[in-house]
């Protein structure tokens, strides 16, 4: 986890970056340079929904793993890496086209990292709480209260993806 935060800090370099974070499809928390009020349980919730959003936008569009969350004052990027999400939260000011080849080169540098991840997270975690299960699950396992079937997604009154 440790190596993972190091080279998601490395996105701090890129003006208007608050803050970065990986997270595998069931919501576990592989590294994060978040502010404190971001806790695991932030990213166990986000994590299904982030996954749910790639799936959409890459139905819309052949080959694209990503896409831009925006909010009042801020912005989410988020792109997918080997099989986990890169979360990136950025001022509303913050420079998308420099943003996107800081990603890049990040993105090179976690791939290796994410795949051996979810062993070194288990072990390195604190003591097992009420939800931890769903928290660290590996990717392939389903976490605790997925439903079986996925539910059908809709864009614009349309239905997408499978």
């Amino acid at each position: 986890m440790s190596k993972i935060k190091a080279v998601l800090g490395s996105l701090s370099d890129v003006e208007g970056v608050l803050g970065s974070f990986v997270i595998t499809d069931q919501g576990g928390l592989l590294g994060s340079t978040m502010p404190a009020v971001f806790d695991a349980d932030v990213f166990s919730e986000a994590g299904p929904r982030l996954a749910r959003l790639i799936e959409a936008s890459s139905a819309l569009a052949d080959g694209f793993k990503g896409c831009v969350l925006k909010f009042a004052e801020h912005r989410l990027f988020v792109r997918e890496v080997s099989g986990a999400f890169l979360g990136v939260l950025l001022s509303a000011a913050a420079s998308l086209p420099a943003l996107r080849v800081a990603t890049n080169l990040v993105a090179r540098k976690l791939g290796p990292l994410v795949l051996e991840a979810p062993v070194a997270v288990a072990e390195e975690r604190a003591p097992a709480t009420d939800r931890s299960p769903a928290v660290v699950a590996p990717p392939s396992a389903p976490s605790v209260g997925t439903p079986s079937a996925p539910r059908p997604m809709f864009f614009r009154g349309h239905r997408v993806g499978g």
